[in-house]
């Protein structure tokens, strides 16, 4: 063998031990070595894990500081044995909400609840729609005019929308609930050790709801909710609705059979 062959071979098997101890990977344009590619993936995995829980425990941090609704659930009045309805997301004291809205420079808005009496939704709500059903069914085809008949049935569908609306828009709304406060804002606060917060003058402690609610009127079962400052006015506009339902279907029935219409 040659000398030139043999100094080719000696390269040859330098290089192959090169290529063996030191192998290259090309990392998004930069050459790295094993053990720097390694360090590299558990530096990347622990910084990216350490991010992913910071954020997730700043976002419960936040969405704990921005809701201030956590009232517990009250033992105590009429209807602290009804069963929960199988349709709520939480519980605010009594009430059961079903649909929310969570801000990030303000209180939660409880957009859809229902009250501690929310069986009765389904009774008062069926006694207001079966009898105008009842009424339109059976006693207003009987009127022979014409123009009559079309006018009493549009009028009765209208009134029972109406009533209807009303009704589910006191049952199903926020009547006033206080969010719970626990540092003292004011001098004319006091502590309410049921709800465990402060509240201002005007607002008391319900215990059917088991809640703060500003302006309380009173607790109605028929509507399975508190009547309150935020729900007043619709109270008042179901009452008028619902007298107004019933003078018409009489009204219907006297016209039909006794005055001929």
């Amino acid at each position: 063998m040659s000398e030139q062959a043999v100094e080719i071979q000696i390269a040859d098997e330098v290089e192959k031990k090169n290529m063996s101890g030191a192998t290259e990977e090309q990392v998004e344009g930069a050459t790295l070595l094993p053990n720097d590619i390694e360090t590299n993936k558990q530096s990347a995995k622990v910084s990216g894990t350490s991010v992913v829980k910071q954020d997730s425990t700043s976002e419960s941090e936040s969405a704990k500081a921005l809701d201030r609704f956590g009232y517990k659930r009250a033992k105590t009045g009429g209807t602290a044995g009804i069963p929960a309805p199988p349709f709520y997301k939480r519980r605010v004291g009594n009430f059961y909400v079903c649909h929310e809205r969570r801000y990030e420079d303000k209180d939660t808005e409880l957009l859809c609840m229902v009250g501690p009496c929310w069986p009765m939704i389904f009774v008062t709500s069926g006694l207001i729609i079966i009898i105008p059903i009842l009424v339109c069914v059976f006693v207003i085809p009987e009127i022979e005019s014409q123009s009559t008949y079309v006018i009493v049935l549009v009028f009765a569908i209208l009134a029972l929308l109406a009533t209807t609306t009303s009704y589910f828009l006191i049952a199903c709304s926020n009547p006033g609930i206080q969010p719970i406060i626990k540092d003292k804002p004011g001098e004319n606060w006091t502590w309410n050790p049921n709800a465990e917060s402060f509240r201002p003058t005007g607002v008391i402690y319900e215990p059917e709801s088991g809640t703060l609610i500003n302006k309380v009127d009173h607790f109605c079962p028929w509507t399975g909710t508190v009547i309150a400052e935020n729900n007043m006015g619709r109270f008042v506009a179901f009452n008028t609705c619902v007298c107004s339902l019933l003078g018409f279907n009489i009204l219907i029935v006297i016209g039909t059979y006794m005055l001929d219409w």
